[in-house]
Formats: C-alpha cells, structure tokens, sequence
C-alpha cells in the first residue's frame, strides 16, 4: 500500500515543516524492530533504553519491545525500517526516499517510540507512565521527510510504502522493492548447494540465475511459485556450470521481472 502525504502552508508567512508519519505496531507478542542505521541515540526515557543491538560496521540495528518508554532517533543508510513479530512470522516492511546532506527533525529520518512503563522528561515536566501496568504495549515507528520550507500557498508531497511478508528467520537483514531478506543468499563452494530465507510482497516465479565473469547467463533454475502469506525458504542441492562467477534471485510475474530479491558472488 502506497500512502501518498501533502503538507499546504495556509499560512501568510513562510513555515519550515516536516511530515511525520506516525505507524502504531501492537507488541504484545513480542516485535522486533531493525533499521540500516549509521547512528542512533535515546532522546527520551530517563533510564537507558538497553534492548538495542548496534553494529556500527554493518549499519544495522536491532530494538527489542521490553515494555520500557524511551524514543530513539535513528539516521538511516537505506530508507526503510522492518517490524518483525518473530513468533507469528511476519513483517512489515515501512520503505520511503532519503535525501542526503539535509536537515531532519532530530536530525534523523526515523524514530521509535516504545510505550511502556518508566518515566520520561519532557519540557521539564517528567511522566510517570509506571503507574499505568494496563497500558497498551505498543511501538510507534515514525517517519520523517526532510525539513521544507514552504512559501504562503505551497504544498510539498512525501510518499511511503507499506508492505507485508511472511518471514522465517531470526531477523530482517535487508528489505528491497521484491521482499525482505531473512538469511542471505548463500551457496557453497563447489555450486552443489544453495540456501536462505526471505519473505515476498508479490505473487510471482522466483529463479536463480547463474552468471559467468562476462556478466553472460550460464544457467537459469526454476525454483517455486511464491506468495507474501509462504515465508520462502531455500535449503536445496543444485548443480551449477563451474564458470558460475554470481547468482541472482529474481522474482517475475507474468513473464516480467519484478525485481532481484538477492544476490551473491561466488569466489
């Protein structure tokens, strides 16, 4: 689902604004949240938010839901985030552009709120919210476009994308146009052998193609007809020409490429 936002200064003076879209995720089964994340810090919750794992190296972060208030401002490598409720095996995958080398709120393009028990201290007034165990255990993942200044009378557009999948990993290392990606595209040494795990947002053919240092197509393997309610799950013996330099998944539909799901490179 595409979800079209516009912003109109009514106003008679010019205004600098930003939209915001806020996305409220129940959490009472357990979610995770991952991000591409160069950076991140807590801007609310007066204990420290500690169920975050940070790779600096690899731009990635993953947020634990521990019933906990805190808000995180993350600046993101790729424009997207993934709420992924492990146990029930799905994800939803919030996609938007990025501009680079301009100014956001909280100088990050995403935030999270975690509502959850705690206190937190705003404009000098510090919320109890540990006085409220019914609270209802939720994220709220919060997406910014770029800080815009808007003359009387202009308007100014900013579009994101919401998208299912069913997902059987332990995380969500990566989202593109086609899915998500659970577990990478891995296959072994000797081309007999190739795995990994992701989740759909299209109907469609998936296929692995084989190619040689010439970019040339060696070898094109049917794998199965995939769906976004089947986490896909690649665990097969195959057989691939040793001229086999990398490999694409592809996803298509009715004859036409949707996209590449995955891809690696085979030393």
């Amino acid at each position: 689902m595409q979800v079209l936002h516009s912003m109109r200064n009514t106003s008679m003076r010019p205004v600098r604004w930003s939209i915001w879209q806020v996305t409220q995720i129940e959490s009472a089964y357990g979610l995770e949240i991952f991000a591409p994340a160069k950076e991140f810090r807590q801007v609310l919750g007066d204990q420290k938010y500690k169920s975050v794992q940070f790779n600096a190296g690899e731009r990635s972060l993953r947020v634990k839901y521990d019933d906990r208030v805190a808000k995180l401002a993350i600046n993101v490598e790729d424009g997207w985030i993934a709420s992924f409720h492990r146990d029930r095996g799905i994800v939803l995958a919030e996609t938007f552009r990025t501009v680079p080398r301009v100014d956001y709120p909280d100088g990050a393009q995403v935030a999270l709120w975690m509502n959850g028990t705690g206190t937190f201290t705003i404009h000098g007034d510090q919320v109890d919210m540990s006085g409220e165990p019914s609270a209802d255990p939720f994220v709220e993942t919060e997406i910014m476009s770029p800080l815009t200044q808007l003359e009387p009378g202009e308007t100014y557009d900013f579009r994101t994308t919401w998208s299912l999948a069913a997902l059987r990993a332990d995380q969500v290392i990566s989202v593109n146009h086609c899915g998500v990606i659970g577990e990478r595209l891995t296959i072994c040494h000797d081309h007999s052998h190739i795995s990994g795990s992701f989740g759909v947002f299209w109907e469609g053919c998936l296929q692995l193609l084989a190619f040689n240092r010439a970019s040339q197509i060696v070898r094109t393997v049917d794998l199965d007809q995939v769906n976004p309610l089947q986490a896909v799950y690649i665990d097969s013996d195959i057989s691939l020409p040793p001229e086999t330099a990398r490999c694409s998944l592809v996803l298509s539909r009715d004859g036409s490429r949707i996209g590449v799901l995955d891809h690696v490179s085979i030393c």
